[in-house]
């Protein structure tokens, strides 16, 4: 009996060794997330969009930016979010008011990408383009909707 002890130790410190190594393996290996063309090119104005809830009732935030360089940051911070994937995570069903950015060549109503931003439970943007919508958006999403909001908004959003 005592001459199995060391044998049987060696073989528990063997399999535990091998345990820690496949559960952590996993964990220090970076997934790839693939990001994408949400929304294309060419937009001439981008129209903003926010529900503000006041003591004396809702108001609505507008925002409009022609300014092609600023419409291209945002664009590109769109962009740069992978698709969403949150099919291993529970999500509670937080509802928030989303943000919602419009990319047009004219106006609001005919915008050629929407991408409606909701922050609660699992933070995801949904795109739509051309009767397509797409979700993307990982726990990133609130920084990224913050850097949004500083070019939209530089001020903040109106209040009146």
């Amino acid at each position: 009996m005592k001459r199995a002890l060391p044998f049987t130790l060696v073989g528990l410190l063997v399999v535990a060794a091998l345990l820690v190594a496949v559960f952590t393996s996993g964990s220090s290996t970076k997934v790839a997330t693939v990001s994408g063309t949400w929304v294309p090119s060419g937009a001439t104005a981008l129209y903003s969009s926010y529900q503000i809830v006041l003591p004396e009732g809702g108001h609505t935030a507008y925002g409009e930016i022609t300014n092609a360089a600023d419409i291209e940051k945002v664009r590109e911070l769109i962009n740069a979010l992978p698709k969403a994937k949150y099919k291993d995570v529970f999500c509670p069903a937080d509802v928030m008011i989303p943000y919602v950015y419009y990319f047009s060549t004219g106006t609001r109503a005919a915008s050629f990408a929407r991408v409606s931003v909701q922050l609660g439970g699992c933070p995801t943007a949904r795109v739509t383009t051309g009767g397509t919508t797409t979700e993307i958006g990982d726990w990133n999403l609130a920084a990224v909707n913050t850097s949004i909001q500083k070019i939209v908004w530089p001020n903040g959003p109106p209040l009146s």
